[in-house]
């Protein structure tokens, strides 16, 4: 029941982790915003209780490993789209996530790596540029002198 005015909700972590992981083990549980609506909790809520509270943040990495299983079985018996595992594919895959974000570090790696090359050829570029500008300007100043000296004899 939702409560629209006073105090804030208050809940018993041990037992709505209990739910969790109660709830997540059912064949049709394959979703937490589902938990969540059934329950009348603000997934933003369980979402801080995950971050403050480490017996809860076990129960739901529990519950999100049984529904990244449940999700792939289904996906593989074609009772769940693609796309609909897809979206939320790394939420409930940590193995998953893992990888990507191991891949995603590996690219940001190899993105500095020329970065940093590139800045290191342009600034050798620079150098060499400014090298035959100032050969250029002695040569300039030295042909100006000579033409002095060759107008005055």
């Amino acid at each position: 029941m939702a409560n629209p005015v006073g105090r804030p909700r208050e809940y018993d972590l041990k037992k709505v982790a209990d739910d969790l992981l109660a709830w997540a083990a059912k064949d049709d549980s394959i979703n937490l915003n589902k938990f969540c609506a059934y329950n009348d909790i603000n997934p933003n809520t369980m979402l801080r209780w995950k971050e403050e509270n480490p017996q809860f943040r076990g129960a739901y990495e529990q519950a999100k490993a049984w529904l990244g299983f449940r999700r792939e079985e289904q996906l593989s018996k074609g009772k769940l789209h693609v796309k609909a595992y897809d979206l939320n594919a790394t939420v409930y895959d940590a193995f998953g996530r893992e990888e990507k974000l191991a891949l995603s570090k590996h690219d940001s790696d190899l993105k500095k790596q020329e970065v940093t090359y590139n800045n290191e050829e342009a600034s050798k570029q620079l150098q060499s540029l400014m090298s035959q500008l100032s050969t250029l300007q002695s040569e300039r100043k030295i042909a100006d002198i000579n033409n002095k000296a060759d107008n005055k004899s």
